[in-house]
């Protein structure tokens, strides 16, 4: 009886770890289709950060279960609360404080994206003025471009290897071959 549960369980372990032992990261991915959610965490419950239209391409960082775990692309959403961030001028501001949340919405309660330090920079997108009777944030929210430190969740069957980019010809592009 310990050899049959003993084999059936090395045997789905091999069946379940076989799809995935060939995929190295990070590596460049594609949308397979149009609308391709990028998601806060790896379900599709999570805030959805933007959409990539089919041939859209993200960084590959990780994957978790069915989920690939992804760079944010510029586009997604991503905000700060006002009071954290120093506005510098020219659309950048200063991180004010440690570890302050990068979130999916203009919201305390939304998912949390990654963290901030004092002194990181980031780049201004629109300050959001606070919720009418809104205590919680005096000064409202920044949405900001994604930091390298956030990251999103795509469903990995909706994502492909990217094409590799063209290798140029043989003594390159413009170059006159000699007689």
């Amino acid at each position: 009886m310990k050899k049959i549960i003993l084999c059936s369980s090395v045997f789905l372990c091999l069946a379940f770890a076989q799809g995935h032992a060939d995929e190295h990261f990070p590596f460049l991915g594609e949308a397979s289709r149009e609308s391709v959610h990028i998601r806060a965490g790896a379900n599709i419950n999570f805030e959805s950060l933007g959409k990539l239209n089919k041939g859209g391409q993200v960084v590959v960082t990780g994957r978790h279960y069915e989920w690939y775990e992804v760079q944010l692309p510029a586009a997604a959403s991503a905000y700060v609360r006002a009071d954290y961030v120093k506005d510098m001028g020219n659309a950048t501001g200063t991180i004010m404080a440690d570890k302050v949340n990068v979130r999916a919405r203009a919201d305390s309660e939304s998912s949390s994206l990654g963290q901030m330090n004092k002194g990181d920079l980031v780049k201004l997108v629109e300050q959001l003025p606070p919720p009418q009777g809104g205590a919680e944030q005096v000064n409202g929210w920044w949405k900001i471009k994604p930091p390298a430190s956030a990251e999103g969740w795509v469903r990995a069957d909706l994502i492909i290897p990217a094409p590799p980019p063209p290798v140029p010809a043989a003594g390159g592009a413009g170059v006159a071959a000699k007689p």
